[in-house]
C-alpha cells in the first residue's frame, strides 16, 4: 500500500473489556509519520472490574460505564493526540475515590455522611498532552459536584475546579454559611491540585456567576460529544 493511503478494517473490532464490550473503528494512513483516526466505544463496562485491574483494587467503587472517544494522532507522540469524548457512570457508587474523599474532607463532610454519587458524567477534550475536562458532573442524594479542569497525561498532575451544592435530599453543607452569599446561591468552590492519587483540595470563594459559569452549573447535558473534524 502506498504511503498516504488509508486502510479501514472491513468490520468493527470488538472485545470484552471490564465485563462490558469495547468497540473500535480505525482509519489508518500509512506514511511518515503514520496518521490515524479512532472511534472507541465502551458499553456496560464495570467500574469495580476496572478498579481491580488498573487501580488499587480496594475501596467501594462500583458502577456501569458507557462512553465514546474520538481520537486522531500521528506517530507515537502522545502530545499529537487530539480528540473528544464522554464517559457516563450510572448507576454509580463512588465512596472511596481519592479525589472524592479529599473534596468531602475539605467540605467538612465524611464519606459516611454523604451518600455515594449515583451518577457521574465527564465531557472532555484531548490535546497537547492534556485531558481537558469541559464539564464533570457528580450527582448524589446528599451533595452534587460540578467541575472542570485539566489532567496531564504523562504524570497525571491535575488542576481542577469544582462547585458543590446540596444534593437531592438537600443535606446542608457545613461551610455554606461561611463561604457563600446571595450571588452564589449556596455554591462552594473547591480548587484541587496534586495528582489523581494524591489530590490536594482547598476551598475558594465562588465568583459572581457569569454566563460561562452559569452554563457549567446547568443540568446534565445528554447530547453526544461532537466528533472533531
Amino acid at each position: 500500500m502506498e504511503p498516504g493511503t488509508a486502510r479501514r478494517s472491513g468490520e468493527r473490532l470488538t472485545a470484552k473489556f471490564i465485563d462490558g464490550v469495547l468497540a473500535v473503528d480505525a482509519l489508518i494512513r500509512l506514511g511518515e509519520p503514520m496518521r490515524y483516526d479512532l472511534r472507541v466505544g465502551l458499553r456496560n463496562g464495570l467500574l469495580e472490574r476496572y478498579n481491580q485491574l488498573y487501580m488499587s483494587g480496594g475501596g467501594r467503587l462500583a458502577g456501569v460505564m458507557n462512553g465514546v472517544l474520538y481520537l486522531s494522532g500521528q506517530g507515537t507522540d502522545f502530545r499529537q493526540l487530539k480528540g473528544n469524548g464522554r464517559l457516563v457512570i450510572e448507576p454509580a457508587a463512588l465512596y472511596d475515590l481519592p479525589l472524592v474523599l479529599a473534596i468531602l474532607r475539605v467540605l467538612s463532610l465524611q464519606s459516611a455522611d454523604a451518600a455515594a454519587f449515583d451518577r457521574a458524567q465527564f465531557d472532555f477534550n484531548v490535546r497537547n498532552g492534556l485531558v481537558l475536562f469541559d464539564r464533570m458532573n457528580l450527582q448524589g442524594e446528599s451533595i452534587s459536584l460540578i467541575g472542570r479542569g485539566t489532567v496531564r497525561m504523562n504524570d497525571k498532575r491535575i488542576k481542577l475546579d469544582f462547585y458543590s451544592a446540596s444534593g437531592r435530599r438537600q443535606v446542608p453543607i457545613p461551610l455554606l454559611r461561611e463561604l457563600t452569599n446571595e450571588l452564589t446561591k449556596g455554591w462552594v468552590g473547591v480548587h484541587v491540585e496534586g495528582t489523581l492519587r494524591d489530590p490536594r483540595p482547598e476551598t475558594r470563594p465562588v465568583p459572581v456567576l457569569d454566563d460561562a459559569l452559569k452554563k457549567l452549573l446547568g443540568v446534565f447535558d445528554n447530547r453526544a460529544p461532537m466528533r472533531r473534524q
